[in-house]
């Protein structure tokens, strides 16, 4: 096969997802209305007098409040026994924490010892490359006692607390799952479980404060502060030449992208939600949990030097099944021709609703401050993608010679 034929064999989906991006964010710009605005009209904007459930239909609606009947058992407040680790069993972690003391500190510790590389990988390649596309024939809710077995962080987990909050945070959780599986019920319950079950055995809630800034997870993603879209959507900038794959521990750059999401979607205080969503589209509550996403592959960025396709599988899986409905927009930028070689190595990994949120924005500085511009407000975006705000993304920290580990 002559190479221009496999080239553009290769590039395939790539190419023509590009061309549509482009021509898209050509449009919305010179229209004054961006395409996230066309994009999550009809989901995130707030009826005010009926509230954030008034754009499902009777049948949607009937299956939240169903989910929201069977999950009832997982929202119920943990009592003292729940504050003391059992024994472990099959339908608990693997390992039990033991009699955990009445301080904070050991009993962090104690979660924090179930940690292991092996929980983690058994967790990363569960389900990798399912996408829920065969659901199970009968799903059940474990009872109480299932639960009760993981102890302390039953007790602690972040997602839990934010649900035991109200019934209007519950709904927005389960909304999200239900939404991830086009509100097929047997998938979504099934994803939900599965994510709590994962989320209480790693345990989450015993993840380093510190993961994001190890300097062996090699992270480069960073929050601009005071930035986000209309929508009340935080930015996420990700800076790519400041990941390292000779360097990257696999694990570290794990944890650092779970601590992350959870300082994005149940880590972050109500009045700074509420904040940030004065003065946007009314989004409902769960908008305010969502981010776009802008991946900048310029200041010679290199496939080989600068991606690491097992963390980056890493990362889908993980967004995709166990913070569903989280992405609101990924837009790429000062990217080259070879990368769609490299994209194609993701895609088998992404579900269809993920690929159809890639945009490629292509052009000078200012073909790509138009698009940023129709989707945020400018004293809302980064002077270097178009708006106000003074920011640049910081140094990544120092590393040791030598690759990090798995």
């Amino acid at each position: 096969m002559p190479f221009a034929s496999w080239w553009s064999t290769l590039r395939g989906d790539g190419a023509e997802g590009c061309a549509e991006a482009e021509s898209g964010d050509a449009t919305s710009a010179a229209s004054g209305k961006g395409a996230t605005a066309d994009a999550f009209a009809a989901e995130d904007v707030l009826d005010p007098q009926r509230g954030f459930l008034s754009h499902l239909t009777a049948s949607e609606r009937a299956l939240l409040e169903r989910m929201l009947k069977d999950t009832a058992v997982m929202w119920s407040e943990p009592d003292d026994a729940l504050r003391e680790t059992p024994e472990a069993s099959e339908a608990g972690p693997a390992e039990a924490d033991s009699r955990a003391s009445s301080t904070d500190e050991p009993r962090a510790a104690s979660l924090s010892s179930r940690l292991s590389s092996s929980r983690l990988s058994r967790w990363r390649f569960r389900g990798q490359l399912s996408t829920g596309a065969s659901p199970p024939s009968s799903v059940s809710v474990p009872p109480w006692d299932t639960w009760r077995r993981y102890g302390e962080a039953w007790h602690r987990d972040a997602l839990l607390q934010r649900a035991r909050t109200s019934e209007t945070e519950r709904q927005a959780i389960l909304l999200q799952f239900l939404r991830a599986r086009d509100f097929h019920y047997e998938r979504a319950l099934s994803m939900f479980l599965d994510t709590m079950h994962w989320r209480l055995s790693l345990p989450v809630c015993a993840m380093p404060p510190d993961a994001e800034t190890d300097a062996r997870a090699s992270f480069p993603f960073y929050h601009p502060p005071g930035c986000w879209n209309r929508f009340g959507h935080l930015l996420i900038y990700a800076k790519m030449v400041h990941f390292d794959a000779r360097r990257v521990s696999r694990s570290a750059f794990y944890r650092a992208v779970v601590a992350y999401m959870e300082r994005l979607t149940y880590g972050m205080p109500e009045a700074q939600r509420a904040t940030r969503l004065q003065g946007t589209a009314r989004p409902r509550p769960h908008s305010s949990e969502r981010a776009t996403v802008v991946f900048d592959l310029g200041d010679g960025f290199s496939p080989f030097r600068n991606a690491d396709v097992p963390c980056l599988v890493d990362m889908i899986s993980l967004v995709q099944r166990r913070y569903p409905e989280r992405l609101g927009k990924v837009y790429v930028i000062h990217y080259g021709v070879y990368i769609f070689a490299f994209y194609k190595m993701l895609t088998p990994f992404m579900e269809a609703k993920t690929r159809a949120k890639v945009h490629w924005v292509r052009g000078d500085a200012a073909a790509v401050a138009a698009v940023f511009r129709a989707d945020f407000e400018l004293q809302h975006l980064p002077r270097f993608l178009g708006g106000e705000v003074d920011w640049q993304a910081p140094s990544p920290p120092p590393v040791t010679e030598g690759k990090g580990g798995a």
